[in-house]
């Protein structure tokens, strides 16, 4: 006959003291404040390069559009159909973004083209040439701010990585590498594309949009 000893079972299963807890509390803050700022890091990197993105597809859809207007003879000179007040048509601003693929409207956007005179001033198309026609359709110098207080992207001579325009835009040109051009390049003026999301100031008026990119983000003398 074998006899069973019914004995008390006793449980090993605890709970997790309250020095335990706080260790482990500790252990995930220390985790999280080293964590949340390379993910911030990558995040604002991410948002970079969308910006930087989207600027370049509207650089190329303006080039595009540019070298279209070239092709049909429109002059880029203010005193023409090319732009109102140095605002492109909004036709023009419409093809652009449709062009480009972008789902956004950017705060502002403004791009600088060559002058066909030698001097500041608007050109004379009679004496330009051809060579001198050409420079004022083509892009030297872009700069875009997706939405207000963002971080300008700026394009110079195909470069990307440019933080402000005012070393290289004096006197009313721009100073351009050797491989771009020989010696400096005279600019018409900024032009800005229409309906972006700025206020309306900067839809009617360039020059408010011109006087925040020196005023608020030092990007332009």
């Amino acid at each position: 006959m074998v006899r069973c000893n019914k004995s008390k079972v006793i449980s090993s299963n605890k709970g997790f003291t309250l020095v335990e807890l706080i260790v482990v509390l500790v252990i995930l803050a220390l985790l999280a404040g080293i964590l949340a700022p390379a993910l911030l890091g990558y995040i604002d990197n991410g948002n970079r390069e969308r910006e930087r993105n989207n600027a370049k597809a509207i650089l190329n859809a303006v080039q595009n559009k540019l070298t279209a207007l070239y092709d049909q003879g429109m002059m880029p000179d203010q005193t023409t159909e090319l732009s109102r007040g140095y605002n492109w048509r909004d036709d023009w601003s419409a093809d652009v973004f449709y062009n480009a693929g972008v789902d956004v409207r950017p705060y502002i956007c403004g791009f600088f083209t060559g002058n066909i005179s030698d001097s500041y001033g608007t050109g004379n198309y009679a004496d330009a040439g051809l060579s001198g026609l050409k420079k004022g359709y083509i892009v030297y110098a872009m700069v875009y701010v997706e939405t207000k207080g963002s971080d300008p992207v700026i394009f110079y001579a195909g470069d990307w990585d440019k933080t402000t325009l005012s070393d290289v835009i004096q006197n009313g040109a721009i100073s351009l590498p050797d491989n771009v051009a020989t010696g400096p390049v005279y600019i018409s003026d900024m032009y800005t594309l229409r309906d972006c999301t700025g206020d309306e100031a900067h839809k009617g008026d360039n020059h408010a949009a011109y006087q925040e990119l020196h005023d608020v983000y030092n990007v332009v003398p």
